[in-house]
């Protein structure tokens, strides 16, 4: 299961913050559903043989918050320059990376149920625009 929730600031800003632009995006993930595979002599597969179901096992759920904060400023006629930043992953959970197939390995061995990717860690990024 995914659920996204955009929210969005007004073109003039919060009056209250100055004309401060506000923004976010919420994500939910249930995690991905996966089951042991093991390698077996004589079996010739791709992936392995299934051992368990697909969805006996889950990785942990997914919430993840990013944020926006912009200031416009008109600087002539027809011209803005814009001061953002972002914020990704708010808060910062680290846990396997839902949109990637294998996140975990799946494989019966020393590395069995470890993860393969991460999410991102918590990410700053800051820019300047210019519209005209």
């Amino acid at each position: 299961m995914r659920v996204t929730i955009l929210g969005c600031g007004t073109s003039g800003g919060v009056p209250r913050l100055g004309g401060v632009n506000l923004s976010g995006i919420y994500q939910y993930h249930t995690g991905l559903a996966w089951g042991r595979t093991a390698f077996l002599p004589n079996i010739q597969a791709t992936f392995g043989v299934r051992i368990e179901p697909r969805g006996t096992r889950r990785t942990d759920p997914l919430n993840s918050l990013d944020l926006r904060v912009e200031k416009t400023f008109a600087i002539a006629s027809a011209r803005r320059l814009g001061v953002f930043a972002d914020v990704f992953n708010v808060g910062n959970q680290g846990a396997p990376d839902p949109s990637k197939i294998f996140a975990v390995e799946f494989r019966s061995g020393p590395a069995f149920n470890q993860p393969l990717y991460w999410l991102q860690p918590r990410t700053l990024r800051a820019g300047v625009r210019l519209t005209f």
